[in-house]
């Protein structure tokens, strides 16, 4: 974490990076619809590249991660001390790969915007 000075108890910390997540991951169902939405109208066909399958993929990896992170995390009654501990491990990690998956699936969009002239 990044010192700034401000120290927040656990939950608190835990309760706002939750937050922050679902909201982005409502950000990502809004453009996911809108994008189907624009291929539709403009008569292309959906899922034809492989940014849009590694897109899709991250999408779908990130809204398990998101329901796996407030079962397991958010609420500390649920499951065992050792299963949440293994399960942050692998949450933390898992987290980091999407990212990279996330700006991968970007980079391959702008890509393909480039060589397509959409």
């Amino acid at each position: 974490m990044v010192a700034t000075g401000i120290q927040l108890p656990r939950p608190v910390v835990k309760l706002i990076h939750g937050g922050i997540q679902a909201f982005a991951f409502m950000l990502a169902t809004v453009a996911l619809v809108a994008t189907f939405k624009y291929h539709k109208t403009q008569g292309w066909a959906d899922m034809y590249h492989p940014h849009s399958w590694v897109g899709i993929t991250a999408f779908s990896l990130y809204g398990l991660q998101l329901i796996i992170g407030f079962t397991f995390l958010l609420f500390p009654k649920f499951g065992s001390d050792a299963l949440r501990s293994r399960v942050a491990l692998i949450h933390v990690s898992s987290g980091r790969f999407m990212f990279i998956m996330l700006v991968a699936t970007a980079l391959m969009g702008m890509s393909e915007a480039s060589i397509y002239d959409v």
